[in-house]
C-alpha cells in the first residue's frame, strides 16, 4: 500500500502496480489518473483485504438445514427390461422354421397367444397381470425404411395404421408423436398415441426396428382406462420385448 500511495504522490514512476499496468507519467498525468480511475482501485484494495465475518447463530439456539424437496418416481411395475446390446444382425429373410422358434420365447411375467404364423410371418398377442396387451410381428422386410427419425417422421399418416379406425380422423383430444429411442446404441423408431374425452380412450406405444433384412413391430396397448397405466411403463414394456426378439430373431 505505501507503494501505490507513492504512486498517487507522484514520488515514484512505477511500471506496474498488481495486474494494473501503468506506463511513467507526469505529475499532471498523475493528477488526471487520482481524479478519474484511482477511487475504484482503493476501494478495490481495501475491500479486497477485509474478511467477511462469519454469520452468528444466536446463543441457546440451533440452525436447521431443509434440503429442497425430491420428486418421487414411483417405481415401474414392469419387471422385464431392454437388456445393453444392440439388436443382432440378420443377414437371410427369416422362415418358417425361426419364426416357429421365435414363437415359443418366453418372457418373464407375459403369456403368448400366437394369433397367425405361417411361412414368412409371425403375430402374437402378450397379456400380462395388468391392464395391457403386447402384439409382436416379425416378418422379412417388405418395404425397410433406414432407421433415421426424419424419414419415418414422413411417414406419419401411414403409422397411424396403430389408431383405432374410429379414432384416426379425431383431431379433438386425440395426440400422435413419432420419436426415436436408443437400443444397445441402435436407432429405434417409436410412436405414442393417446385419444382421452371425448369418446373412447386409446393409449399405446409402437416401436419399429428393422436391419435391412428382416423387420420388427412392437406394439404394448393400455386396455384399462385412463391413468390405469402410465406412458413409461408401455415404453418400457414395448423395448424391453423388442429386444428380446432382436436378440433372438
Amino acid at each position: 500500500m505505501l507503494e501505490f500511495h507513492r504512486l498517487l504522490t507522484g514520488n515514484v514512476q512505477p511500471e506496474s502496480v498488481g495486474s494494473l499496468y501503468v506506463s511513467r507519467q507526469t505529475p499532471d498525468d498523475f493528477r488526471r489518473l487520482k481524479g478519474w480511475s484511482v477511487t475504484p482501485l482503493i476501494l478495490l484494495f481495501a475491500c479486497g483485504d477485509k474478511r467477511q465475518a462469519d454469520p452468528v447463530t444466536p446463543s441457546g439456539s440451533s440452525t436447521v438445514v431443509v434440503a429442497p424437496e425430491a420428486a418421487v418416481v414411483e417405481p415401474s411395475r414392469i419387471a422385464l427390461r431392454a437388456g445393453g446390446k444392440p439388436p443382432v444382425k440378420t443377414t437371410t429373410p427369416i422362415g418358417r422354421a425361426q419364426l416357429t422358434k421365435l414363437a415359443t420365447l418366453e418372457l418373464a411375467g407375459l403369456t403368448p397367444r400366437v394369433r397367425k404364423l405361417d411361412d414368412a410371418f409371425l403375430d402374437l398377442e402378450y397379456t400380462l397381470a395388468l391392464p395391457i396387451v403386447v402384439g409382436v410381428t416379425v416378418q422379412p422386410c417388405l418395404r425397410c425404411i433406414p432407421m433415421q427419425l426424419d424419414k419415418w417422421r414422413a411417414e406419419t399418416d401411414a403409422l397411424r395404421v396403430t389408431v383405432p379406425p374410429e379414432l384416426r380422423d379425431r383431431s379433438e383430444g386425440t395426440s400422435f408423436e413419432v420419436t426415436s429411442s436408443a437400443l444397445g446404441g441402435a436407432i429405434v423408431v417409436a410412436t405414442y398415441q393417446l385419444a382421452s374425452v371425448p369418446g373412447p380412450f386409446d393409449q399405446a406405444v409402437t416401436v419399429y426396428f428393422n436391419d435391412g433384412v428382416n423387420q420388427l413391430r412392437i406394439i404394448a396397448r393400455s386396455v384399462g382406462k385412463d391413468g390405469d397405466v402410465e406412458r413409461r411403463e408401455l415404453e418400457q414394456l414395448a423395448l424391453a420385448v423388442l429386444d428380446r426378439y432382436a436378440q433372438s430373431w
